[in-house]
């Protein structure tokens, strides 16, 4: 899916069918496919018009709106397991900086769930462009410049500086949050990978920073199962107590 500023915005495209109506899904899928068939018809009636250059470059366009077609015959999303709905607290503005904070933590979160869910297999997140001017005052109240300008100033503007590390530390907690939250045993094998790979490059760019992580460290696939098989060992003693009883 193309950049997606809102989280909130971002859980519609990405959950919505499965948070609506089951009737409503299956109409919007209906009329979302007779739009393409309808391309498809224009499609068969302007190729015999093209040379062959053309006609190949209409053929690949086809394939795409063909591979779209195809999503639309595949079954609904359904919650389960690790996959559940996000959420989402208070809604805030996603175009205030100082919100930053708030829909970061989303935009990770939905980007973990797009993985439980096999939305996904793929997925980035971006904080701003490289010359964004963000002022990050719920930082530091004494910062009152932007992240782009304190960046180039000079070593002899100690004070600027420090401001910088302090944006910078921020910018790497938040990848702390990430991935000690998602690289437990008990998440998603899906999510706890990234996670974990996260990790790994982190230990080897930056091994210091990396000391502070609180990482859970295993192989992302065997310790989703260990948790469940010991889930199925509490639930069978709670059944025997029972029984027993």
């Amino acid at each position: 899916m193309p950049p997606e500023n809102s989280p909130y915005a971002a859980y519609d495209r990405l959950f919505s069918d499965a948070l609506a109506n089951p009737d409503d899904v299956t109409r919007a899928k209906a009329r979302r496919k007779a739009v393409l068939d309808s391309v498809r018809g224009d499609f068969d009636r302007l190729q015999s018009k093209l040379g062959a250059s053309d006609r190949e470059k209409l053929e690949s366009h086809m394939i795409s709106l063909q591979t779209i077609r195809d999503r639309f015959d595949a079954p609904s999303l359904e919650f389960a397991g690790a996959c559940q709905p996000l959420d989402q607290s208070e809604i805030v503005d996603p175009e205030v900086v100082a919100n930053m904070a708030t829909t970061g933590r989303l935009q990770m979160d939905l980007l973990a769930m797009a993985l439980a869910c096999d939305l996904t297999r793929v997925g980035s997140i971006m904080w701003g462009y490289s010359t964004a001017d963000h002022v990050y005052d719920w930082v530091d109240s004494e910062i009152t410049e932007g992240h782009h300008l304190l960046a180039h100033k000079g070593d002899e503007d100690t004070d600027k500086v420090a401001q910088n590390v302090e944006i910078n530390t921020w910018f790497a907690s938040q990848l702390a949050y990430f991935i000690e939250l998602r690289s437990g045993p008990e998440g998603h094998f899906a999510y706890r990978k990234v996670a974990l790979d996260m990790f790994a490059h982190l230990q080897r760019v930056s091994p210091l920073f990396a000391q502070f992580v609180r990482a859970q460290v295993g192989d992302a696939f065997l310790g989703r199962m260990q948790q469940e098989q010991t889930a199925d060992e509490r639930r069978q003693r709670r059944m025997q107590a029972a029984g027993d009883a």
